[in-house]
């Protein structure tokens, strides 16, 4: 299990700006947050805590499909290798 020490540690040394998580860690998260400077967003998956973005919620907000006219058309030079 991470310690809120571990959370700390590890969103501070990948610059992580997102946090995804469940309401059985996100108390640690809250107890370091404020020392991480690179986290902007707090994302919560089974509830709604103050703060906290509730994720079902905004998956709710979206399409379940994703609309041709939302994607950027792809190029020549990043298409994937063929297979052999």
């Amino acid at each position: 299990m991470c310690t809120p020490g571990d959370v700390e540690y590890r969103v501070n040394r990948a610059e992580i700006s997102y946090v995804i998580t469940d309401s059985e860690n996100a108390g640690k998260v809250e107890e370091v947050a404020d020392r991480c400077p690179t986290l902007k967003h707090k994302i919560l998956i089974d509830e709604e805590l103050d703060g906290w973005i509730n994720y079902e919620k905004e998956m709710n907000k979206k399409s379940r499909y994703l609309g041709r006219d939302e994607v950027e058309p792809t190029k020549k030079d990043n298409r994937s290798p063929p297979s052999t």
